[in-house]
């Protein structure tokens, strides 16, 4: 009986022992793949100018003081996939429940959080690449999309709706003037395609530096 058990411990300390190598393997290898050329180009990033772009996305994180005594921290490096990824707020004094914050934009309505406020950080070169299909509900704000000044658009929207052509939109601010304010700031600088209205959703505390 002793026997089996050491047996048994020795598996699972080869287990483990194995699972980390291969766990830390495939984040090395999603970061291969994150900064090859046909991942890029899959995502708009063609031009030494996108490229740019996406190392200052790659440097940004978003900022909650909510916390009393405690900033927290969310590098959008982190994800996943940092072009099309949702931030984990569970630590956020509970914000989570009313907001979500993801890279990318919305590419269907529904969402699986439909009583949030949903805010979506997004470099106009992925919009672009998509504006024939999946983007194609970004298409009427994009002639006043200035891409030298404002590269990165912010968006808003709500998971009970049903019309991925409403939403509120800041495609005017520079990288320096977002990160100088709060996203609730921002939210009031943004403008909305319809008369539809899209209330604040305790973003209060959050912020977003470039």
């Amino acid at each position: 009986m002793i026997k089996k058990m050491r047996l048994m411990s020795s598996s699972f300390l080869m287990a483990l022992t194995l699972a980390a190598p291969l766990s830390s393997y495939a984040m090395d290898t999603n970061e291969m793949k994150q900064h090859s050329s046909s991942w890029k180009a899959a995502y708009g990033i063609t031009t030494p100018k996108d490229e740019r772009v996406y190392n200052r996305f790659l440097n940004g994180k978003v900022i909650f003081t909510g916390v009393p005594d405690k900033t927290i921290e969310k590098e959008l490096s982190k994800l996943f996939n940092p072009l099309d990824g949702r931030l984990d707020l569970s630590e956020c004094a509970g914000v989570d429940q009313y907001v979500s914050i993801s890279t990318g934009y919305p590419k269907w309505a529904k969402q699986d959080h439909p009583n949030n406020l949903d805010i979506w950080i997004a470099p106009k070169f992925m919009i672009k690449k998509d504006l024939e299909m999946l983007a194609s509900h970004f298409q009427p704000i994009m002639d006043d999309w200035d891409e030298e000044k404002a590269p990165i658009g912010i968006f808003w929207t709500t998971g009970d709706w049903s019309d991925l052509n409403i939403y509120r939109y800041l495609t005017t601010y520079s990288l320096e003037e977002i990160s100088s304010t709060s996203l609730y700031d921002l939210f009031e600088k943004g403008r909305s395609t319809t008369d539809h209205w899209i209330g604040h959703g305790n973003e209060e505390g959050f912020s977003i530096q470039f």
